[in-house]
Protein backbone atom coordinates (compact mmCIF):
# COMPACT_ATOMS: atom_id res chain seq x y z
CA UNK A 1 0.00 0.00 0.00
CA UNK A 2 2.96 2.19 1.14
CA UNK A 3 5.57 0.69 -0.64
CA UNK A 4 8.78 2.90 -2.20
CA UNK A 5 7.01 6.10 0.08
CA UNK A 6 8.06 8.37 2.61
CA UNK A 7 6.62 8.73 6.14
CA UNK A 8 7.78 11.76 8.43
CA UNK A 9 8.07 10.66 12.58
CA UNK A 10 8.00 13.56 15.09
CA UNK A 11 8.49 12.52 18.60
CA UNK A 12 10.56 12.89 21.35
CA UNK A 13 10.94 9.51 22.08
CA UNK A 14 11.18 7.95 19.02
CA UNK A 15 12.38 4.46 21.17
CA UNK A 16 8.76 3.88 21.39
CA UNK A 17 8.14 3.21 17.76
CA UNK A 18 10.91 0.99 16.87
CA UNK A 19 8.66 -1.86 16.41
CA UNK A 20 6.34 0.25 13.84
CA UNK A 21 8.80 1.57 12.34
CA UNK A 22 11.00 -1.84 11.52
CA UNK A 23 7.77 -3.50 10.52
CA UNK A 24 7.26 -0.46 7.77
CA UNK A 25 10.64 -0.24 7.30
CA UNK A 26 10.39 -4.22 6.25
CA UNK A 27 7.31 -3.32 3.70
CA UNK A 28 9.81 -1.34 1.66
CA UNK A 29 8.33 2.30 3.67
CA UNK A 30 11.47 4.81 4.54
CA UNK A 31 10.79 6.24 8.00
CA UNK A 32 12.37 9.61 8.54
CA UNK A 33 12.20 10.80 12.21
CA UNK A 34 12.95 14.17 13.42
CA UNK A 35 12.38 16.00 17.13
CA UNK A 36 9.10 18.27 17.70
CA UNK A 37 12.05 21.09 18.04
CA UNK A 38 12.45 20.60 14.46
CA UNK A 39 11.62 24.11 12.62
CA UNK A 40 10.19 22.37 9.31
CA UNK A 41 9.01 19.52 7.73
CA UNK A 42 10.46 19.97 4.53
CA UNK A 43 10.33 16.84 2.08
CA UNK A 44 8.02 14.55 -0.08
CA UNK A 45 6.47 12.73 2.88
CA UNK A 46 2.94 10.48 2.51
CA UNK A 47 1.97 11.29 5.58
CA UNK A 48 3.30 12.91 8.61
CA UNK A 49 3.12 11.34 12.25
CA UNK A 50 3.24 13.28 15.34
CA UNK A 51 3.97 12.44 18.74
CA UNK A 52 1.32 14.05 21.01
CA UNK A 53 2.06 11.84 24.46
CA UNK A 54 4.56 13.75 26.26
CA UNK A 55 4.97 17.20 24.70
CA UNK A 56 1.67 17.94 23.62
CA UNK A 57 1.50 21.84 23.50
CA UNK A 58 4.89 21.78 21.59
CA UNK A 59 3.04 19.25 19.08
CA UNK A 60 0.20 21.30 19.00
CA UNK A 61 3.22 24.15 18.22
CA UNK A 62 4.50 21.70 15.68
CA UNK A 63 1.59 20.89 13.93
CA UNK A 64 0.56 24.58 13.51
CA UNK A 65 4.04 25.72 11.82
CA UNK A 66 3.74 22.55 9.46
CA UNK A 67 0.67 22.94 7.22
CA UNK A 68 -0.22 26.85 7.30
CA UNK A 69 -2.10 25.53 3.71
CA UNK A 70 -3.90 22.81 4.84
CA UNK A 71 -4.73 22.13 1.25
CA UNK A 72 -1.26 20.99 -0.30
CA UNK A 73 0.42 19.50 2.67
CA UNK A 74 0.46 15.77 3.20
CA UNK A 75 -2.12 14.00 5.93
CA UNK A 76 -1.37 14.79 9.67
CA UNK A 77 -1.75 11.93 11.78
CA UNK A 78 -1.26 12.38 15.34
CA UNK A 79 -0.63 9.92 18.49
CA UNK A 80 -1.93 11.05 21.67
CA UNK A 81 -2.91 9.05 25.01
CA UNK A 82 -5.85 7.86 25.87
CA UNK A 83 -7.21 10.75 28.40
CA UNK A 84 -6.34 13.57 26.42
CA UNK A 85 -9.10 14.93 25.06
CA UNK A 86 -9.27 14.03 21.08
CA UNK A 87 -11.53 16.95 20.17
CA UNK A 88 -9.39 19.09 22.12
CA UNK A 89 -6.18 18.35 19.86
CA UNK A 90 -8.31 17.84 16.73
CA UNK A 91 -9.36 22.00 16.84
CA UNK A 92 -5.64 22.72 17.85
CA UNK A 93 -3.57 20.53 15.55
CA UNK A 94 -5.58 20.28 12.52
CA UNK A 95 -5.03 16.48 12.38
CA UNK A 96 -6.37 14.05 9.89
CA UNK A 97 -6.98 11.27 12.07
CA UNK A 98 -5.74 10.25 15.82
CA UNK A 99 -3.98 7.15 17.21
CA UNK A 100 -3.60 6.11 20.68
CA UNK A 101 -0.28 3.80 21.52
CA UNK A 102 0.47 0.61 20.96
CA UNK A 103 0.01 1.89 17.53
CA UNK A 104 -0.66 -1.12 14.94
CA UNK A 105 1.24 -0.87 11.65
CA UNK A 106 -2.23 -2.19 9.76
CA UNK A 107 -4.22 0.20 11.40
CA UNK A 108 -1.75 3.00 10.71
CA UNK A 109 -1.42 2.10 7.05
CA UNK A 110 -4.89 2.40 6.62
CA UNK A 111 -5.40 5.66 8.50
CA UNK A 112 -2.43 6.97 6.34
CA UNK A 113 -4.25 5.93 3.12
CA UNK A 114 -8.02 7.04 4.53
CA UNK A 115 -6.60 10.18 5.18
CA UNK A 116 -4.73 10.40 2.27
CA UNK A 117 -7.78 9.80 0.48
CA UNK A 118 -9.59 12.95 1.93
CA UNK A 119 -6.98 15.32 1.48
CA UNK A 120 -7.37 14.49 -1.91
CA UNK A 121 -10.48 15.02 -2.16
CA UNK A 122 -10.64 18.19 -0.37
CA UNK A 123 -8.09 19.85 -2.84
CA UNK A 124 -10.64 18.79 -5.16
CA UNK A 125 -13.26 20.63 -3.19
CA UNK A 126 -10.64 23.95 -2.71
CA UNK A 127 -10.41 23.73 -6.47
CA UNK A 128 -13.90 23.76 -7.19
CA UNK A 129 -14.28 26.58 -4.89
CA UNK A 130 -11.74 28.76 -6.37
CA UNK A 131 -13.27 27.89 -9.80
CA UNK A 132 -16.91 29.24 -7.91
CA UNK A 133 -14.99 31.76 -7.14
CA UNK A 134 -13.85 32.97 -9.93
CA UNK A 135 -17.33 32.66 -11.95
CA UNK A 136 -18.78 33.98 -9.28
CA UNK A 137 -16.59 37.35 -10.02
CA UNK A 138 -16.84 37.13 -13.94
CA UNK A 139 -20.50 36.94 -13.22
CA UNK A 140 -20.44 40.09 -11.00
CA UNK A 141 -18.82 41.65 -13.20
CA UNK A 142 -21.14 40.85 -16.26
CA UNK A 143 -24.24 41.72 -13.48
CA UNK A 144 -22.90 45.53 -12.83
CA UNK A 145 -22.38 45.80 -16.29
CA UNK A 146 -26.10 44.68 -17.49
CA UNK A 147 -27.30 46.70 -14.39
CA UNK A 148 -25.70 50.15 -15.99
CA UNK A 149 -27.20 49.21 -19.48
CA UNK A 150 -30.53 48.82 -17.70
CA UNK A 151 -30.22 51.78 -15.81
CA UNK A 152 -28.48 53.90 -19.18
CA UNK A 153 -31.91 52.52 -21.18
CA UNK A 154 -34.05 53.69 -18.27
CA UNK A 155 -32.31 56.85 -18.07
CA UNK A 156 -33.15 57.14 -22.35
CA UNK A 157 -36.82 56.33 -21.82
CA UNK A 158 -37.42 58.86 -19.36
CA UNK A 159 -35.76 61.64 -21.30
CA UNK A 160 -37.37 60.36 -24.44
CA UNK A 161 -40.68 60.76 -22.11
CA UNK A 162 -40.19 63.98 -20.85
CA UNK A 163 -40.23 65.65 -24.24
CA UNK A 164 -43.87 63.98 -24.50
CA UNK A 165 -45.27 65.28 -21.74
CA UNK A 166 -47.17 68.45 -22.85
CA UNK A 167 -50.49 70.23 -21.79
CA UNK A 168 -52.48 69.83 -25.26
CA UNK A 169 -55.53 71.30 -26.19
CA UNK A 170 -57.97 70.29 -29.20
CA UNK A 171 -61.12 72.09 -30.08
CA UNK A 172 -62.15 73.39 -25.98
CA UNK A 173 -60.97 69.67 -24.78
CA UNK A 174 -57.09 70.05 -22.71
CA UNK A 175 -55.30 67.06 -22.12
CA UNK A 176 -52.27 66.66 -19.44
CA UNK A 177 -50.24 63.88 -18.48
CA UNK A 178 -47.87 63.00 -15.51
CA UNK A 179 -45.59 60.54 -15.07
CA UNK A 180 -44.07 59.17 -11.73
CA UNK A 181 -43.55 55.88 -12.12
CA UNK A 182 -39.80 54.98 -14.04
CA UNK A 183 -41.45 52.61 -16.29
CA UNK A 184 -44.33 54.73 -17.51
CA UNK A 185 -45.29 56.03 -20.48
CA UNK A 186 -48.13 58.39 -22.09
CA UNK A 187 -49.04 59.64 -25.46
CA UNK A 188 -52.02 62.16 -26.67
CA UNK A 189 -52.20 62.52 -30.40
CA UNK A 190 -54.69 63.27 -33.13
CA UNK A 191 -56.20 60.29 -34.91
CA UNK A 192 -58.16 61.92 -37.65
CA UNK A 193 -59.75 66.04 -38.12
CA UNK A 194 -62.51 65.17 -34.99
CA UNK A 195 -61.34 62.76 -32.86
CA UNK A 196 -58.35 62.37 -30.22
CA UNK A 197 -56.44 59.40 -28.53
CA UNK A 198 -54.55 59.12 -25.60
CA UNK A 199 -52.95 56.37 -23.18
CA UNK A 200 -51.43 55.71 -20.06
CA UNK A 201 -49.33 52.81 -19.38
CA UNK A 202 -46.80 51.13 -16.50
CA UNK A 203 -44.56 47.89 -17.37
CA UNK A 204 -44.93 45.48 -14.94
CA UNK A 205 -41.66 43.75 -16.03
CA UNK A 206 -38.15 44.71 -14.80
CA UNK A 207 -34.72 44.81 -16.03
CA UNK A 208 -34.14 45.41 -19.87
CA UNK A 209 -37.27 44.03 -20.63
CA UNK A 210 -39.26 46.58 -18.50
CA UNK A 211 -36.95 49.54 -19.87
CA UNK A 212 -37.98 48.13 -23.60
CA UNK A 213 -41.88 47.78 -22.95
CA UNK A 214 -42.72 51.64 -23.52
CA UNK A 215 -40.71 52.16 -26.28
CA UNK A 216 -42.12 48.71 -28.25
CA UNK A 217 -45.88 50.18 -27.22
CA UNK A 218 -45.00 53.51 -28.93
CA UNK A 219 -43.81 51.58 -31.95
CA UNK A 220 -46.62 48.59 -31.95
CA UNK A 221 -50.26 50.72 -30.85
CA UNK A 222 -52.03 50.49 -33.88
CA UNK A 223 -54.77 53.07 -33.85
CA UNK A 224 -55.89 52.74 -37.30
CA UNK A 225 -56.70 50.15 -40.24
CA UNK A 226 -55.17 51.86 -43.65
CA UNK A 227 -57.29 50.15 -46.74
CA UNK A 228 -55.20 51.82 -49.80
CA UNK A 229 -56.33 55.57 -49.34
CA UNK A 230 -58.78 55.23 -46.47
CA UNK A 231 -58.18 54.32 -43.10
CA UNK A 232 -60.80 53.54 -39.95
CA UNK A 233 -59.88 54.67 -36.31
CA UNK A 234 -59.85 51.28 -34.16
CA UNK A 235 -61.57 50.89 -31.38
CA UNK A 236 -60.43 51.18 -27.99
CA UNK A 237 -61.22 47.89 -27.32
CA UNK A 238 -59.37 46.49 -30.59
CA UNK A 239 -56.25 48.58 -29.95
CA UNK A 240 -55.96 46.76 -27.03
CA UNK A 241 -56.51 43.52 -28.18
CA UNK A 242 -53.84 44.21 -30.85
CA UNK A 243 -51.43 45.28 -28.88
CA UNK A 244 -51.92 41.94 -26.33
CA UNK A 245 -51.88 39.36 -29.47
CA UNK A 246 -48.55 41.33 -30.24
CA UNK A 247 -47.13 40.99 -27.04
CA UNK A 248 -48.36 37.02 -26.57
CA UNK A 249 -46.93 36.65 -30.27
CA UNK A 250 -43.16 37.29 -28.87
CA UNK A 251 -43.13 34.91 -25.88
CA UNK A 252 -45.01 36.60 -23.31
CA UNK A 253 -48.26 34.59 -22.52
CA UNK A 254 -48.51 33.85 -18.94
CA UNK A 255 -46.79 36.77 -17.42
CA UNK A 256 -48.47 40.72 -17.24
CA UNK A 257 -46.25 42.70 -19.28
CA UNK A 258 -48.17 46.13 -18.61
CA UNK A 259 -51.15 47.99 -17.16
CA UNK A 260 -52.87 50.30 -19.59
CA UNK A 261 -55.91 52.79 -20.53
CA UNK A 262 -56.50 53.65 -23.94
CA UNK A 263 -59.35 56.02 -24.78
CA UNK A 264 -60.10 58.16 -27.40
CA UNK A 265 -62.45 61.23 -27.57
CA UNK A 266 -64.78 63.12 -30.41
CA UNK A 267 -64.31 66.48 -30.08
CA UNK A 268 -67.65 67.66 -31.83
CA UNK A 269 -69.81 65.03 -29.62
CA UNK A 270 -67.31 64.94 -26.71
CA UNK A 271 -68.25 61.55 -25.96
CA UNK A 272 -65.43 59.16 -24.83
CA UNK A 273 -64.71 55.72 -24.96
CA UNK A 274 -61.80 53.91 -23.65
CA UNK A 275 -60.58 50.84 -22.67
CA UNK A 276 -58.83 49.43 -19.12
CA UNK A 277 -56.18 47.00 -18.54
CA UNK A 278 -55.00 47.12 -15.03
CA UNK A 279 -54.50 50.25 -13.08
CA UNK A 280 -57.08 52.46 -10.81
CA UNK A 281 -60.45 52.53 -12.17
CA UNK A 282 -61.09 55.58 -14.47
CA UNK A 283 -62.60 58.55 -12.32
CA UNK A 284 -65.26 60.85 -14.03
CA UNK A 285 -65.42 64.58 -12.44
CA UNK A 286 -68.44 66.28 -13.77
CA UNK A 287 -68.88 69.82 -13.35
CA UNK A 288 -71.71 69.09 -11.32
CA UNK A 289 -72.74 66.23 -8.89
CA UNK A 290 -70.01 63.18 -7.22
CA UNK A 291 -66.84 61.99 -8.93
CA UNK A 292 -67.82 58.24 -9.90
CA UNK A 293 -65.61 55.65 -11.42
CA UNK A 294 -66.04 54.14 -14.67
CA UNK A 295 -66.00 50.21 -15.13
CA UNK A 296 -64.13 48.57 -17.76
CA UNK A 297 -63.18 45.09 -17.39
CA UNK A 298 -60.26 43.64 -19.39
CA UNK A 299 -57.20 41.15 -19.13
CA UNK A 300 -53.55 42.08 -18.32
CA UNK A 301 -51.61 42.53 -21.11
CA UNK A 302 -49.62 39.74 -21.74
CA UNK A 303 -51.13 37.16 -19.98
CA UNK A 304 -53.54 35.93 -22.56
CA UNK A 305 -56.64 36.05 -24.76
CA UNK A 306 -59.39 37.93 -23.32
CA UNK A 307 -62.62 40.48 -24.56
CA UNK A 308 -62.23 43.76 -23.55
CA UNK A 309 -65.28 45.84 -21.99
CA UNK A 310 -65.95 49.40 -23.72
CA UNK A 311 -67.77 52.40 -21.92
CA UNK A 312 -69.05 55.28 -24.19
CA UNK A 313 -69.53 58.43 -21.37
CA UNK A 314 -70.93 61.50 -22.50
CA UNK A 315 -68.99 64.66 -21.15
CA UNK A 316 -70.22 68.24 -20.66
CA UNK A 317 -68.32 71.62 -20.45
CA UNK A 318 -66.53 71.82 -17.20
CA UNK A 319 -66.30 67.67 -16.80
CA UNK A 320 -63.14 66.18 -15.95
CA UNK A 321 -61.77 62.72 -16.32
CA UNK A 322 -58.92 61.29 -14.44
CA UNK A 323 -56.54 58.12 -15.45
CA UNK A 324 -54.38 56.44 -12.73
CA UNK A 325 -52.61 53.50 -14.14
CA UNK A 326 -49.68 52.11 -11.59
CA UNK A 327 -48.12 48.81 -11.64
CA UNK A 328 -50.95 47.10 -9.42
CA UNK A 329 -53.99 45.84 -10.67
CA UNK A 330 -55.63 46.60 -7.47
CA UNK A 331 -55.26 50.50 -8.11
CA UNK A 332 -55.34 53.44 -5.49
CA UNK A 333 -58.20 52.18 -3.17
CA UNK A 334 -58.58 55.85 -1.85
CA UNK A 335 -58.45 58.02 -5.03
CA UNK A 336 -62.30 58.71 -5.95
CA UNK A 337 -61.98 60.34 -1.98
CA UNK A 338 -58.63 62.18 -2.93
CA UNK A 339 -60.04 63.48 -5.63
CA UNK A 340 -63.08 64.33 -4.77
CA UNK A 341 -61.57 66.96 -2.05
CA UNK A 342 -59.38 68.75 -5.44
CA UNK A 343 -62.09 68.51 -7.45
CA UNK A 344 -62.43 71.80 -7.98
CA UNK A 345 -58.78 72.92 -9.02
CA UNK A 346 -58.24 72.88 -13.19
CA UNK A 347 -57.17 69.19 -14.55
CA UNK A 348 -53.18 70.38 -14.94
CA UNK A 349 -53.40 71.03 -11.14
CA UNK A 350 -55.84 68.39 -9.77
CA UNK A 351 -53.10 65.74 -11.92
CA UNK A 352 -49.87 67.43 -10.40
CA UNK A 353 -51.78 67.45 -6.66
CA UNK A 354 -52.43 63.88 -6.85
CA UNK A 355 -49.51 62.49 -8.37
CA UNK A 356 -47.58 64.29 -5.35
CA UNK A 357 -50.13 62.67 -2.80
CA UNK A 358 -47.76 59.79 -1.22
CA UNK A 359 -50.94 57.50 -1.44
CA UNK A 360 -50.40 57.46 -5.16
CA UNK A 361 -47.19 55.94 -5.22
CA UNK A 362 -45.32 55.17 -8.83
CA UNK A 363 -47.79 56.03 -11.67
CA UNK A 364 -48.81 56.93 -15.24
CA UNK A 365 -51.90 59.90 -14.77
CA UNK A 366 -53.72 61.25 -17.84
CA UNK A 367 -56.28 64.01 -17.13
CA UNK A 368 -58.49 65.59 -19.32
CA UNK A 369 -61.48 68.34 -19.43
CA UNK A 370 -64.35 69.69 -21.39
CA UNK A 371 -63.59 73.52 -21.48
CA UNK A 372 -66.41 75.57 -20.05
CA UNK A 373 -68.29 77.83 -22.93
CA UNK A 374 -67.69 81.61 -22.05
Amino acid sequence: MLANSRLLLCSDAPESFADVCTELRAQGVEVEVRSLEATSADGDYRAIIVDARHQPEAAIRFCRHLRPDTSSSPPLLVVATRDRAVADLDHQTGADAFLTQPVQVHDLLKQIDWAGRLRDLRGKVVGKTDEIHRLSRKLQVCFERYQREIELAERMQQRLQRAALTEMEFSGCQFVVHLTASRGCARVFRLDETRVGFFAACSLREGMTGALVPLFLHSVLDTRETNGNTFRIRGPEEVLALLNDDFVAIGCAGEPVLTIQYGTIDLISRKLHFARSGGAMPLHIPLNGPVTTCSAAGPLIGVGPGAFTVPCLPLQPGDKMLFVVDRLETGNHDLQDRVERLRHLPVVELVKQIAAQPNTGPATLAGLEIAVAK
